[in-house]
């Protein structure tokens, strides 16, 4: 397979570490070193040519070729079956109707959220349910950075540069989720959106830190959760506005015949904002 990536040879492995540090090729936390192998690996397993380009990333332009993609990937800790996700995320924030080129360089405090939806949620182990927002779960950490880390060395999303939220935003790490399908009273985020139900499909969507909302109610009564069942909620706002640009609550259910911790993510207000990519 033919690379084109500049290639080092180093042969300790703590030396190979700090240099990403110092060449600035990493987001302030170590990575997992992009060898050959690993990154060859990646490429083979979505069968895509090393050079094909997505495009430019935005804001300073860098080319997102597969190969490029890879590396990133792999620092960011996929294994060669969450690339298909990463690419997907990547091809809907890259989306001139996402305006990544905005999102990057506001200096509001929003973020791209990546949501997975389909049967290769379950099949990876993204987490839909209970902590969807935190940690614990490598698919969603995963290819939540390796998105983080294509923006950082290929876009230049870089704070103090080109990055200018005044007070940022965790997710600035990696903010990825998936949505809970099986116990969810809505149809799924992607059907909506226009995907075939049973497809896969990743949701990216410029957005706020979880705001936290509990609603009084029985959890235990059978009613609709949206009259007194929903214990938590966390509402997600894009941009400045989300009157006019759209906002999502992502909802813990807690009722009758309704399984503990099941999570939606459901739309609430317009549909302008978020993009899908099918994988």
């Amino acid at each position: 397979m033919k690379l084109v990536s500049e290639s080092l040879s180093l042969d300790d492995y703590d030396e190979a570490v700090e240099l990403f540090f110092e060449r600035g090729w990493t987001d302030g936390l170590p990575v997992v070193l992009p060898t050959r192998r690993r990154v060859e690996a990646m490429i083979a397993h979505v069968g895509r040519d090393p050079q094909e380009s997505l495009g430019p990333v935005p804001p300073k332009g860098g080319e997102a070729t597969i190969e490029k993609l890879a590396i990133n990937a792999v620092m960011g800790g996929c294994r060669p079956e969450h690339f298909p996700v990463a690419l997907a995320a990547m091809e809907a924030m890259m989306d001139p109707a996402h305006n990544l080129n905005g999102v990057s360089q506001t200096t509001h405090m929003c973020v791209s959220l990546i949501i997975v939806n389909g049967p290769i949620a379950r099949e990876l182990g993204f987490n839909s349910r209970d902590g969807v927002f935190g940690n614990g779960y490598r698919a969603n950490a995963a290819v939540g950075r390796a998105a983080r880390l294509a923006l950082w060395n290929l876009g230049g999303a870089v704070p103090w540069d080109t990055d200018k939220s005044t007070l940022s935003h965790p997710g600035e790490y990696a903010f990825c989720i998936a949505e809970e399908e099986e116990d969810n009273p809505w149809p799924p985020l992607h059907v909506e959106r226009g995907c075939a139900p049973g497809s896969d499909a990743v949701t990216v969507f410029a957005c706020e830190g979880p705001h936290s909302i509990f609603c009084y109610g029985n959890s235990d009564h059978p009613q609709p959760p949206q009259r007194g069942g929903v214990r938590q909620a966390w509402l997600v706002q894009a941009g400045r506005a989300p009157l006019s640009l759209g906002a999502r609550a992502a909802v813990a259910v807690r009722r009758a015949r309704v399984r503990r911790g099941a999570r939606a993510v459901q739309e609430d207000g317009a549909r302008r904002g978020p993009l899908s990519a099918a994988l």
